[in-house]
């Protein structure tokens, strides 16, 4: 997820480029400041394992009513990236391309 982090944290400095790598820790690149930013930038992120990412999701929907989710995913490694949205096309109730 530090990639994703580091994404916005570039857009608040005003220093956009490239997507980075992530780094084992934010807190050697970030400020307390730029981390309680960041933390309120991100309240619906849903990052984790596969049971929690779709325990999350459930809760989510459950708790807007929400008949439709935008996925974005922030990812440096492509390979991964595919591999994220594979994972979610297992989520129950999840219809990839498809009318529900």
């Amino acid at each position: 997820m530090t990639s994703l982090q580091l994404m916005i944290l570039r857009r608040v400095r005003g220093t956009m480029g490239p997507l980075q790598r992530p780094v084992q820790n934010l807190e050697s690149v970030t400020t307390e400041e730029e981390r309680a930013a960041l933390a309120q930038m991100l309240p619906l992120a849903v990052v984790g394992s596969r049971k929690k990412v779709f325990d999350e999701l459930e809760r989510l929907v459950a708790h807007t009513a929400a008949d439709e989710l935008m996925v974005l995913t922030i990812v440096h490694d492509q390979a991964a990236r595919h591999r994220s949205f594979e994972i979610l096309t297992e989520y129950n109730g999840f219809a990839l391309g498809r009318d529900a």
